[in-house]
């Protein structure tokens, strides 16, 4: 599994990246190879988490492709962390 937290520069900024992130959702969900939820922080609207949930083992050990142009692409709407998780 892996978390992208993203803390928008402002609400305006995390209102674009909210509607970034839904329209990707949809085309993620399409392909059925991973599983995507998108989160807002209770109390600070600026704060967004998304979670990529895999079939399979992730094959790099820093992240998925996906995350890492995930990450790139996020970083124009304010500060992006990346965890990579196992069970």
């Amino acid at each position: 599994m892996e978390i992208i937290k993203v803390q928008a520069a402002d609400r305006r900024a995390s209102e674009a990246c909210l509607n970034y992130l839904r329209a990707l959702e949809q085309q993620i969900k399409k392909k059925k190879t991973t599983d995507i939820s998108i989160y807002t922080h209770a109390a600070f609207q600026e704060h967004l988490m998304i979670s990529l949930k895999w079939g399979t083992p992730i094959p790099n050990r820093p992240g998925s492709r996906l995350s890492s142009l995930l990450v790139q692409e996020l970083k124009q709407f304010g500060l992006v962390d990346l965890s990579t998780w196992k069970s």
